[in-house]
């Protein structure tokens, strides 16, 4: 018998060794159960895909990169490094100076310019400071004027003194307006021509009340009360302060009083029993602001009040009281401790 290879045999009829490996009557391998109808499947897949791609719009080759679009990219980053370069090399030879610097001159120089501007203000500077010293001047030349005529009516006889009464007020009342500052010569000149006169003569307590207050508001416990004047209390509402001693007394300070004001001095019961009672018990109105405007003085505490260090605004239109003309004379005498009791 010939040996075949069955497996090489493809077409019937088979011989009688191959038959038996052929045969109908093998077991079935489901192996290859179905591949006709999966292939099938397989080829209709790949035809549908081929429509869709058909239909679908090409997609654009890929060009190459040409030279100005490498050089494009590059030069955005090389830009920013140059420009920084740039700058550095710039700054470090003064050309960015120079640059800006002539570009702020330019601006500087032009016609409504900051120059231009700051020469105008320099110049309204220059002739308000001349206005000023002009008005200075001036001022100066008013006070020296008046000064004078306080010298003059210092110089004065108490006779002739008597006489220009009107004139003094008038004198005394420019110089406080001005801040005539007279020596302390005119001062002691005028303050015995007052006392040298006739206190019932014309004018003469007008007079003496614009001195009075004039002196009084050129020493140094005057200048401190008007800077504190909008802000002291009423001597009424301050609470005294009782100094004990060989000659105790109640001390009232830094506050106003007005001396017509019949309740200007209000104290405690106590305070008011130590002052009634007591002979030597006296109340001491100490660096306060006393004004008096005319008018009687009813306040017992008041008529026996000493006045130490105060400052005195004096303002008359005729003759006082008799009780009052004895204070405003002791003020007029000694104004740096006045009373009434003596006097009045």
């Amino acid at each position: 018998m010939t040996d075949y290879d069955c497996e090489q045999v493809e077409t019937p009829p088979l011989p009688e060794e191959c038959e038996e490996l052929y045969s109908t009557g093998m077991p079935f391998d489901n192996r290859f159960d179905g591949l006709d109808r999966r292939i099938g499947d397989l080829a209709k897949n790949v035809r549908d895909i081929e429509l869709r791609l058909a239909q679908a719009p090409q997609a654009a080759i890929p060009q190459p990169e040409s030279r100005l679009h490498r050089y494009y990219y590059t030069a955005g980053v090389a830009t920013p490094i140059v420009a920084v370069f740039g700058l550095v090399g710039a700054f470090a030879f003064g050309l960015f100076n120079s640059f800006f610097e002539s570009r702020i001159s330019a601006k500087l120089n032009e016609p409504n310019g900051v120059t231009s501007q700051l020469s105008n203000i320099s110049s309204q500077m220059g002739t308000l400071t001349k206005d000023l010293e002009t008005a200075n001047g001036t001022l100066k030349a008013i006070q020296t004027f008046w000064e004078e005529q306080l010298k003059k009516n210092a110089a004065l006889t108490p006779k002739d003194f008597q006489k220009e009464l009107p004139q003094v007020a008038d004198n005394l009342k420019a110089a406080s307006i001005l801040k005539v500052k007279p020596s302390r010569e005119v001062d002691k000149g005028i303050q015995q021509n007052f006392l040298a006169s006739d206190s019932s003569a014309p004018s003469y307590w007008p007079a003496v009340a614009q001195f009075i207050t004039y002196r009084s508001e050129r020493t140094p416990v005057a200048e401190r009360l008007q800077l504190l004047n909008n802000t002291l209390s009423p001597c009424k509402r301050t609470n005294p302060e009782i100094i004990d001693g060989p000659e105790p007394y109640a001390q009232i300070s830094t506050c106003t009083v007005a001396l017509e004001d019949r309740d200007a001095f209000n104290p405690s019961a106590i305070v008011r029993t130590f002052l009634l009672s007591s002979p030597r018990g006296i109340p001491v109105f100490r660096n306060c602001v006393v004004t008096y405007h005319g008018g009687p003085i009813r306040s017992p505490i008041i008529k026996a009040a000493v006045f130490k260090d105060c400052l005195f605004v004096i303002e008359l239109n005729s003759p006082p009281p008799g009780g009052v003309r004895g204070l405003l004379i002791s003020i007029l005498k000694d104004p740096a401790k006045a009373n009434m009791a003596s006097h009045g």
